[in-house]
């Protein structure tokens, strides 16, 4: 039996739509033994392209008579039957991706949306066990690429792309190789402008020679003339360096020179074209503020609705007369703006800085040998703020267009340099248990309770000041007078504290840290039967025997109270010796800057109380203050001051008397009174 009629009889054989797998399966197992095996599928291959091509033919004929869904049944039947053959091993695996890819360049763009349908139905069968970049994942891409280049990006077929997009980022890794630009190769080359620039620069090299008989109007409307055409050819001059970006490499430093002139003129005339239009929907402050509310509120509801968003993007009209219009049209003024962002980025990419991160990326085809110099690149920076500002000066929605343009440029920069380094995978491989563990240990180690803090005023500076007893403001001012001595003994208590802050602190970092305590060996207590020497103690005085009582009377008592027996007393033993200790060093006194410096402030501070004093006329407290202790000369001032006003009060409390009981009283007492008055004038003297 041959294969066409095997193939034939199992096209009878169908059973009515729709069909089941397991139906199928049931079927394609019941081919015959011998027309099966790897040497067939060569034969199988040619049958089944037969078959289904035959049906192919007769497109047009069915979707003339109908709205064709018999012929596609019968399309998606045969090719159901192609994709069990190859599941059975009976032809080959990529048969059907390859039938599919001839099916996409003979049928309409009507009839392949219908075939990609059937191909995201069985898009779990055709794409098992495929392998990236080989076998069945070429084919599959190969079809689709060669699809999407017969697809339009305007109407319908847009979504059709869509989905064609789609469907290729779920079934091949966004990691695959295919979607690297090994080359670094740039889209369709620009085309020119309907006009002819050849001729036209032919033309220009011949000296016009203006008539004398020209008006001043012709001659002005010449002029203007001249100037629309040099714009003209000035504005679309940039498309080509649009499309090809590696002429700044390979065309010469004039490249980018004529670059740089064509934009600085093309930009001012898209911002009046822009004033012109916010001229013409009037006044944003004057009287039609309502109107433009209303407008504003009309053109929220339609972005809500996506009136706004609706782009057509299709091919550029370059012919010259209808130049100006398109600067007019606000969504050709972003095109072109957008346009000019996608290649300032690109340029970017080649400043210094930008060529560092492409030095160790792996994709080195693309790089070019070109730099771009300081001035160029500040040029640069500077008509992309312009551009960005001018996004957001159009309307409607300026700001989110801007946004959105600014957000995609950032991410197509993250893009490329990941295209560049060979789509390398960005998943993160799962923790190995040695990085678990380490983590575990760092969590546990910062769960710890944490330190005490060594300053209880929140700073070292805070808690020296408060240490130091100051609690005011005031107290940290300086004063413009020199002060006193009880000034100066405050200063001199603070640098003591301070001294003694800074001593303890080298002290808690001069400790040693303790060793660890070693449990005391047990003494082992020997059990055995020798009993301990005792020593019968004799009481102090000797008891009287006790009377044998008489028969029929009871016993007399005693007078003398019962003398316990005495008692064993244990000899003292000798304590045991203490284990012997290990003496700790002491440590050689710190040598302490600050130490220095506190005692060096005292010094001066102690001097300057001294003085104080001197000048202040207490210089006869010297002789009982040592060697210039300050604190003791404080405390012999203030002695003087107590007696001085408790004489004061003494004399203010007592009466004063006559002059006959003064005078009798002086002659009663009188060495007290000479003692006494000797006596005042002495304390007088000394205070003085």
């Amino acid at each position: 039996m041959s294969m066409d009629t095997i193939l034939a009889k199992l096209l009878a054989s169908l059973p009515p739509r729709p069909i089941s797998k397991s139906a199928l399966d049931a079927l394609v197992s019941q081919i015959p033994a011998h027309a099966k095996g790897k040497d067939k599928h060569a034969e199988w291959e040619y049958v089944l392209r037969k078959e289904i091509f035959k049906l192919a033919g007769s497109e047009a004929e069915a979707l003339k008579q109908g709205d064709g869904k018999t012929y596609y049944q019968s399309l998606f039947d045969r090719l159901d039957v192609i994709l069990t053959l190859s599941e059975f091993d009976i032809c080959d695996q990529s048969l059907p991706l390859l039938t599919m890819e001839d099916l996409f360049e003979v049928h309409t763009i009507a009839s392949c949306v219908h075939l990609f349908s059937w191909l995201e139905l069985r898009s779990v069968r055709l794409t098992k066990d495929m392998v990236p970049q080989r076998g069945k994942s070429l084919t599959l891409l190969r079809a689709l690429n060669e699809l999407l280049r017969r697809l339009s990006k305007t109407g319908e077929t847009a979504k059709f792309c869509g989905r064609i997009l789609n469907y290729l980022s779920r079934v091949i890794d966004i990691t695959d190789k295919s979607g690297i630009n090994l080359r670094g190769d740039y889209g369709p080359p620009w085309e020119g402008t309907v006009k002819d620039l050849k001729r036209k620069a032919d033309e220009m090299e011949d000296i016009e020679v203006v008539p004398p008989t020209e008006s001043e109007e012709e001659k002005k409307r010449r002029v203007e003339a001249e100037e629309q055409d040099a714009f003209y050819d000035t504005f679309w001059s940039v498309q080509n360096v649009f499309a090809q970006p590696n002429l700044f490499a390979t065309g010469g430093p004039t490249v980018l020179s004529t670059f740089k002139t064509a934009v600085n003129a093309i930009i001012p005339r898209i911002v009046e074209a822009t004033k012109k239009e916010r001229l013409m929907m009037g006044n944003r402050n004057g009287t039609v503020g309502a109107q433009k509310k209303r407008i504003d509120s009309e053109e929220g509801s339609a972005t809500a609705h996506g009136g706004t968003r609706d782009y057509f993007f299709t091919k550029f009209l370059t012919s010259p007369d209808l130049l100006q219009l398109e600067m007019a049209d606000v969504h050709f003024r972003r095109q072109i703006l957008f346009q000019l962002l996608i290649l300032l980025q690109h340029l970017l990419l080649f400043t210094p800085q930008g060529k560092a991160q492409w030095s160790n990326l792996r994709g080195r085809n693309v790089q070019k040998e070109f730099t771009l110099e300081e001035a160029d690149t500040k040029w640069v920076k500077e008509t992309w703020a312009k551009a960005m500002e001018e996004l957001k000066a159009t309307s409607p929605n300026g700001r989110l267009f801007q946004d959105t343009a600014q957000a995609i440029l950032e991410r197509e920069r993250g893009w490329i340099l990941w295209k560049s380094d060979m789509c390398q995978p960005f998943v993160k491989p799962p923790l190995d248990p040695s990085e678990e563990e380490d983590a575990r240990a760092k969590r546990e180690k910062k769960l710890e309770p944490l330190a005490k803090w060594p300053h209880p005023f929140g700073t070292e500076g805070l808690t020296e000041l408060w240490i130091m007893g100051l609690r005011e403001l005031e107290e940290l001012e300086d004063p413009a007078d020199p002060g006193s001595v009880q000034d100066f003994a405050k200063l001199i208590k603070r640098e003591d504290a301070r001294a003694d802050l800074r001593r303890k602190q080298l002290a808690a970092r001069a400790l040693p840290k303790p060793a660890p305590v070693l449990p005391a060996p047990e003494t082992p207590v020997e059990r055995s039967n020798h009993v301990p020497d005792v020593v019968m103690a004799s009481p102090s005085k000797p008891s009287t025997p006790t009377p044998f009582p008489l028969a029929g009377l009871p016993p007399k008592p005693t007078l003398t109270p019962s003398v316990p027996l005495p008692q064993p007393i244990e000899k003292p033993t000798a304590p045991a010796a203490p284990p012997p200790q290990i003496p700790l060093a002491v440590p050689a006194p710190v040598q302490d800057e600050q130490l220095s410096a506190f005692e060096e402030r005292k010094q001066s501070l102690t001097w300057r109380a001294l003085r104080i004093a001197a000048h202040s006329g207490q210089l006869h407290h010297f002789s009982k203050i040592g060697l210039g202790d300050v604190d003791m000369l404080l405390s012999e001032i203030n002695k003087s001051y107590e007696r001085r006003n408790g004489r004061s009060d003494a004399a203010a409390s007592v009466a004063t008397p006559s002059a006959v009981e003064r005078a009798g009283h002086d002659a009663e007492t009188p060495h007290a009174s000479q003692s006494s008055q000797g006596s005042r004038g002495m304390v007088v003297d000394g205070d003085s």
